[in-house]
């Protein structure tokens, strides 16, 4: 599993648990932002678009790959720095420490 190289590889994982409705709404706001091009972050030929499976995994994030990663961050290395940001404003405050 990728995850396994990143997190053996990490000393600070950082897990941004955002509600599933602030995650939709940030899906359909660059969707409307970048209709038919790609995001400055993406490649040339990846326009931005969405499905419902895409939705879908979103709104089951919580109940099930959030389980996974949570427990995760319990067998995983004690050294590991685990860093949950919930909100905006954490998100915001990390990245001022920078």
């Amino acid at each position: 599993m990728r995850q396994d190289i990143r997190v053996a590889a990490a000393d600070t994982i950082v897990f941004l648990d955002r509600s599933r409705f602030v995650c939709i709404y940030q899906v359909f706001k660059r969707l409307l932002q970048y209709r038919g091009t790609s995001r400055p972050d993406m490649q040339d030929d990846c326009p931005e678009k969405i499905d419902w499976d895409f939705l879908k995994w979103i709104w089951q994030f919580p109940n099930k790959q959030k389980v996974i990663i949570m427990n995760m961050f319990e067998t995983i290395d004690q050294s590991k720095n685990i860093v949950i940001l919930k909100n905006k404003k954490q998100i915001e405050k990390i990245f001022d420490q920078l």
